[in-house]
Parts: structure tokens; sequence; C-alpha cells
């Protein structure tokens, strides 16, 4: 009798997990069908921060691959037909961050990628103005 009052608490456990497990992931897909929802809604500038923001934290996580990811698109992000002096001057600053992220020096990438966005955060809010 005992034997089985602890398989069915064990049960009740397992089930009180999974359905914990799956309430966090429905709020975790949620969250992150509203972060899509808001970087497709918003400008293209702001687009850019979010990408700089997916790049910093990929450094912070030393992800390689999704680093490199966001960085190409920052490349793929420059307008060499405007303002072709900047858009060089970044994307060497780019391929350098490419560079590091190769060699496993995040910390350094996540450091001028931070100053980036920040100088590009001031850019939007003095346009803005």
């Amino acid at each position: 009798m005992e034997k089985c009052t602890v398989k069915r608490k064990e049960k009740k456990e397992k089930k009180v997990q999974s359905t914990e497990t799956e309430i966090n992931l429905t709020s975790k897909n949620s969250a992150n069908a509203y972060r899509q929802q808001d970087i497709l809604l918003s400008s293209p500038e702001k687009q850019v921060l979010h990408v700089f923001d997916a790049a910093i934290q990929s450094c912070n996580q030393k992800n390689q691959t999704s680093a490199r990811k966001a960085v190409v698109l920052l490349i793929d992000s420059l307008d060499f037909e405007q303002g072709k002096d900047i858009a060089l001057g970044l994307f060497r600053l780019y391929e350098y961050c490419l560079r590091l992220i190769h060699e496993g020096n995040f910390e350094l990438t996540r450091d001028i990628l931070k100053e980036l966005r920040q100088t590009w955060q001031t850019a939007i809010s003095r346009n803005a103005a």
C-alpha cells in the first residue's frame, strides 16, 4: 500500500513539473513572439539597435555563431552610397570584430559593439529632436 502511494505521489510531482515547464515555455514563446513583432514594426534605425543588442548578448554568452551572424547583419546594413567614409570605417570595425570573435575575444568585441551602439543611439536621438 505504501509503495503504491509513493508511486502516485511521484507521478503527481512529475505531472506538476511537466505543467510548470509547459507554462514557462509558453510564456517564453509569447515573449519571443512579442519581441519579434516589436522588431519587425520598428524603424530601420531601431532595428539596427536590436542587432547591436543581439550581438552584445551573444558576446556575453560567448556564442560565436550568433555573434558572427549579428555582426554580418551590421555589415549588411551599411549604406556605402550615402556615407561612404563612415560606412567604410564601420566596415573595418565590423571586420575587426569578426576576427576577434573568431579568436574568441568576446570581451573586446562586446566593448566595441557597446560603444558603437551608444553612438548609434545618440545619433537616433538627435535626429528625432
